[in-house]
Parts: C-alpha cells; sequence; structure tokens
C-alpha cells in the first residue's frame, strides 16, 4: 500500500490541519448564514418602500383624478364619455 501524503504527515501536522480546515468551515457558514440575514433584512426593506412609494403615487393619481373631473363642465358618466375626456 502507497504512502499517501497525509499518513506521512506527523499527528500534530495532521490535528493541526484539521483545526485550520475545521474553525475554516466554521467561519464561511458563519459569514454566509450572516450574509443571508443581512440580504433579507435589505429586501425587506426595500419592499416596505416600493409598497409606501406606490401608496403615495396611488394616491397622488386618484387627487389628480378627482381634481380633473371636479373641474370639467359634467363629469364622464359612461365609458364613452370616459374615453372622450381622456
Amino acid at each position: 500500500m502507497p504512502n499517501t501524503l497525509w499518513q506521512g504527515l506527523s499527528l500534530r501536522t495532521r490535528l493541526v490541519v484539521a483545526m485550520v480546515l475545521l474553525v475554516g468551515s466554521v467561519v464561511f457558514l458563519a459569514s454566509a448564514f450572516n450574509f443571508r440575514d443581512r440580504a433579507q433584512r435589505t429586501l425587506d426593506e426595500a419592499y416596505e418602500r416600493a409598497l409606501a412609494n406606490a401608496t403615495n403615487i396611488n394616491s397622488f393619481v386618484l387627487e389628480r383624478v378627482a381634481e380633473d373631473t371636479r373641474s370639467s363642465p359634467s363629469p364622464p358618466r359612461t365609458p364613452e364619455e370616459a374615453r372622450v375626456f381622456w
């Protein structure tokens, strides 16, 4: 049976390599979970801002439509009149 590199190392060196790999994998996993949490929070905040903007735009458009229909001589009563009005 050929002697592999891993088997040729001393016990102490193998333990050091194993510990470094273990610590490195724990750090990598912790960083990945932290990144996921931050990304989720950022996306949640962006969603909330988008909803607030959509609500503001909706209310603005509804106010403008109400102003335009009030200021017209006769508000449209049928879909045909609405098409002509707009």
